[in-house]
């Protein structure tokens, strides 16, 4: 395979040894991305959550990348007061749900 590989993107996983490297979006469901395993020399998926280490660089690409891939917030119902809105149920449920999604790479 003809990849570009970033050494400092590195991830360490615990169901394949050695280190992978980020590699870009996986295109399947938010949050799981393409990782690339030298040794197997093949690209696969791969969610936060799969990853048990990683370097400094590869942290802040996942975090950016989780941000950009958050679900959208709840629809406002027209006439709503804002500060209906934001004390609502669906809201802190989707503040909830965006909170397990930067700490897992899952959308419950």
């Amino acid at each position: 395979m003809n990849i570009e590989i970033d050494s400092a993107l590195w991830i360490i996983l615990e169901h394949c040894e050695g280190e992978h490297f980020l590699i870009g979006n996986c295109h399947t469901f938010p949050g799981r991305m393409n990782a690339f395993c030298k040794r197997k020399d093949t690209a696969f998926c791969v969610s936060l959550s799969e990853i048990s280490d990683m370097s400094e660089q590869s942290r802040y690409w996942i975090k950016g990348f989780l941000s950009g891939n958050e679900p959208e917030p709840p629809e406002e119902i027209d006439g709503e007061p804002p500060e209906d809105y934001f004390k609502s149920e669906r809201y802190h449920d989707w503040l909830t749900q965006i909170e397990n999604f930067n700490t897992s790479g899952y959308i419950d």
